[in-house]
């Protein structure tokens, strides 16, 4: 996937930006650093960058409705399985919805709400990022 320059240069500034973030003084199970930016907190600088850089795209208005940390409620015949939370959900410049999630390491589990939660949401998107 090639990504376009204004998204290219989206990345750089974050990244700086991300850099500035003091270290825990713990070490993550799964090597993340947790991060602050303007009073939100981030499970890792990756999902920071990826954060600022959809931001970004919304200003430019390639994408719309960007939401943070939406919730789906899995529920099969009734019956309610898990809450599944995403990173974002956003519609893009054709109006599909898209929901992103940024992982550096795919459990087990998440992988068994991923696949649910596309089950279940036929008509969106889902991606990982």
């Amino acid at each position: 996937m090639t990504l376009h320059w204004k998204t290219r240069d989206a990345l750089v500034r974050a990244r700086k930006r991300a850099d500035t973030f003091d270290e825990p003084s713990t070490k993550s199970k799964y090597k993340n650093v947790k991060c602050e930016w303007q009073g939100e907190k981030f499970d890792s600088k990756r999902e920071l960058e990826r954060h600022l850089v959809l931001l970004d795209m919304q200003k430019r208005r390639e994408i719309f409705k960007l939401e943070r940390q939406p919730k789906f409620h899995l529920v099969v015949n009734g019956w309610s399985i898990c809450t599944y939370i995403a990173d974002w959900r956003y519609r893009d410049d054709g109006g599909q919805s898209i929901v992103e999630d940024c992982k550096g390491f795919a459990t087990r589990e998440w992988k068994i709400k991923w696949a649910l939660a596309k089950a279940l949401n036929p008509s969106s998107e889902f991606i990982t990022s």
